[in-house]
């Protein structure tokens, strides 16, 4: 990829679902035939793969990897499927842990230069904020997903609308991703690689009450196992305060491409796709 001669977006949709389903990710490719037949639309480019299982999904990424180094397009990727807790789940029953999928997509987006988006069409995406790999790249710049369970109307309805505002300037009306899928469905969410390493690295500022919570299970874990503790309680979360601070400072710039990041942002921003 040339990063000073960009042409557009890519949106490469790969659906895995079983016979009888409804079809979320063939009919997102029609929705987008029709609007490059409109032509009101930013200038991008789709591609529609159906996949059985995980060798097929980690094949067709690796396509990806290689599309994205010898083109000029900014990929999206858009994942129909279904998916649980600690992943995604194929039309073969087969599960892609998100560790997994990290490692499928963390070197696409290496390649264009921390611009891919990812976007998970299925129930409990949210949940791929569980577990980062911190001292590794980021594996997407953000990421859009529903939380909980999902209908597939609703996740079909949301991803056109979604698409259609997001490359028709005058439909978007300068609108950032965020508010764009918050105004069309509120049970979606927006994560950027910033929000998500801060939720693992600053729980004490981003979520007090579970961080005390895990504070006071991680004492009582000690107790189970060495008996009465010799341990100020406000002095060990004190402690674990400044043991997260350390690996934050640490690792935070790796994670987020500072080195590079300037510059995708400014590229970003000329083709319309800033945050």
């Amino acid at each position: 990829m040339e990063i000073y001669t960009l042409y557009g977006f890519k949106i490469y949709i790969i659906q895995s679902l079983h016979l009888g389903e409804l079809r979320t990710g063939e009919n997102l490719h029609g929705e987008l035939k029709q609007l490059e037949h409109e032509g009101c639309c930013e200038d991008f480019t789709y591609s529609f793969t159906h996949v059985e299982n995980k060798n097929d999904f980690s094949s067709i990424l690796k396509v990806i990897e290689q599309e994205t180094q010898d083109d000029n397009y900014v990929p999206i990727i858009q994942i129909e499927c279904h998916g649980c807790i600690s992943g995604l789940k194929f039309a073969s029953d087969e599960e892609c842990s998100w560790g997994e999928l990290f490692s499928y997509l963390r070197p696409i987006n290496i390649t264009c230069h921390n611009m891919l988006l990812v976007n998970l069409s299925c129930c409990n995406g949210d949940a791929i904020i569980r577990n980062i790999e911190a001292t590794e790249r980021a594996p997407f710049r953000a990421v859009i997903a529903h939380q909980g369970v999902a209908k597939p109307e609703v996740l079909q309805n949301t991803w056109i609308n979604f698409y259609r505002d997001y490359l028709n300037p005058e439909r978007r009306k300068g609108r950032s991703i965020c508010e764009l899928i918050w105004n069309i469905f509120p049970n979606f969410i927006y994560y950027n690689q910033d929000i998500i390493f801060e939720h693992h690295y600053k729980p004490a500022e981003i979520r007090p009450d579970i961080f005390d919570a895990h504070i006071t299970q991680e004492l009582i874990e000690m107790y189970k196992k060495e008996g009465p503790l010799d341990i100020d309680p406000l002095l060990y979360k004190k402690w674990r305060i400044k043991e997260f601070d350390k690996f934050y400072q640490k690792h935070k710039a790796h994670f987020c491409f500072y080195d590079i990041r300037a510059k995708s942002e400014e590229i970003l921003k000329e083709i319309k796709a800033d945050e």
